[in-house]
C-alpha cells in the first residue's frame, strides 16, 4: 500500500513538472512579446490614461492622473513620443507652454498588442498555478 502511494506520488510529481515546464515555456514566449516601451509602471499608467481619452490630455492633467513629478513625467513622455505612440502639440512660449498629448493610431494598436501579450503572461501564470495546485496534494 505504501509502495503504491509512493509510485502514484512520483507519477503526479512527474506530470506536474511536465505541465509546469510547458506552461513556463508558454509564459516565456508571451513575455518576449511584451513591448519594453510600455512595460514600465509610469509609462503603463500614462498609456492607460491616454487610451481612455479620445481627445488626449495635457501635461498637467497627466501629472495629476499619474501622480508623477514634472521631471519624471517629462522623461516618460519623451520615451513615448520618440517611440511614436504619442504625439505632442505645443502652444504658447517660454514658461507658459502648454503641451497636449494624444495617442497615435499606431500607438493605440501597439498598446493593444502589448495588453494582449500581458494577458497571455497572466493567463499562463494562473494556469501553471492551477495545475500545480490541482496535482500536488496539500500538505
Amino acid at each position: 500500500m505504501v509502495k503504491r502511494k509512493k509510485e502514484t506520488q512520483t507519477k503526479l510529481d512527474a506530470k506536474a513538472e511536465t505541465l509546469s515546464i510547458a506552461k513556463a515555456a508558454q509564459a516565456q514566449s508571451a513575455l518576449e512579446e511584451l513591448d519594453r516601451v510600455f512595460h514600465e509602471k509610469a509609462r503603463l499608467g500614462i498609456m492607460t490614461a491616454m487610451a481612455g481619452s479620445a481627445d488626449g490630455l495635457n501635461f498637467n492633467d497627466l501629472k495629476t492622473v499619474c501622480h508623477l513629478t514634472d521631471g519624471n513625467l517629462n522623461r516618460h513622455l519623451k520615451v513615448l513620443v520618440d517611440a511614436k505612440v504619442l504625439s505632442v502639440r505645443k502652444s504658447g512660449q517660454g514658461r507658459s507652454t502648454n503641451s497636449h498629448y494624444r495617442i497615435t493610431a499606431s500607438g493605440r494598436k501597439t498598446f493593444q498588442n502589448y495588453l494582449t501579450a500581458l494577458e497571455k503572461v497572466v493567463s499562463a501564470a494562473q494556469e501553471a498555478q492551477h495545475i500545480i495546485g490541482g496535482i500536488l496534494p496539500t500538505q
